[in-house]
C-alpha cells in the first residue's frame, strides 16, 4: 500500500468505504477540476506516496489551480513524484487508525483502534484508545474492513489502516 491512490482503488474494489474522489492519480489541471466539480468542493489533493501528510493542499471552486500546483510541487519535492489524488473534504472528521498485524501464513488480526483526531498541521498530537466515538458495532466493522484490505494486498507487515469518520455518516477509509 505504498501508493495511496492505488490503495484507494483496491479498497473500493473490495467494498471498503472510501471518500468520494479520483480514481487514481490526477496528472493534469483539467482532470483535477473535472473530478473536483463532479464530487463538489471543497476538495483536498494529497500526494500518492506513503507518508505524504505534508504534501496536501486544498482547493476551492474560486482557485482550484492553486491547490493542484501546490500539492504537485510539494509531492515532487518530498517524494520525487508529483502524483496526487483528490478526495472530498469531510468536515470535522474523526481520524481513527485500526492497528493490524499479519504473518507470512496469511493470517491478519486487528489489534484495536486509536483515535488520532487532535492534530496540528496533519501531525498527531494525542492518541486515545479506545476511541470514545465508536460503538461496538462500528469498531467491529472498521476492524473487519481493515483486515479485508490487508488481505487484498497480501501484506504481512504491521501498521495502521486509517479511517476518517463523522458521526451520522458512513465510515470512510483514507
Amino acid at each position: 500500500m505504498g501508493d495511496k491512490a492505488k490503495a484507494r482503488e483496491t479498497a473500493k474494489s473490495i467494498g471498503v468505504p472510501i471518500l468520494p474522489g479520483s480514481d487514481g492519480p490526477v496528472r493534469t489541471y483539467e482532470e483535477a477540476v473535472e473530478v473536483a466539480k463532479s464530487i463538489g468542493y471543497p476538495v483536498i489533493l494529497k500526494a500518492s506516496a506513503v507518508g505524504a501528510a505534508a504534501a496536501c493542499a486544498s482547493a476551492t471552486a474560486k482557485r482550484p489551480e492553486r491547490g493542484v500546483d501546490t500539492a504537485r510541487s510539494e509531492a515532487e519535492r518530498a517524494f520525487g513524484s508529483a502524483d496526487v489524488y483528490i478526495e472530498k473534504v469531510l468536515e470535522h472528521p474523526r481520524h481513527i487508525e485500526i492497528q493490524v498485524f499479519g504473518d507470512t501464513q496469511g493470517r491478519i488480526v486487528s489489534l484495536g483502534e486509536r483515535e488520532c483526531s487532535i492534530q496540528r498541521r496533519h501531525q498527531k498530537l494525542i492518541e486515545e484508545s479506545p476511541s470514545p466515538a465508536l460503538t461496538h458495532d462500528l469498531r467491529k466493522a472498521m476492524g473487519e474492513a481493515a483486515i479485508r484490505l490487508c488481505q487484498a494486498v497480501t501484506t504481512s507487515t504491521p501498521g495502521p489502516i486509517e479511517f476518517l469518520f463523522r458521526m451520522g455518516s458512513s465510515i470512510s477509509w483514507k
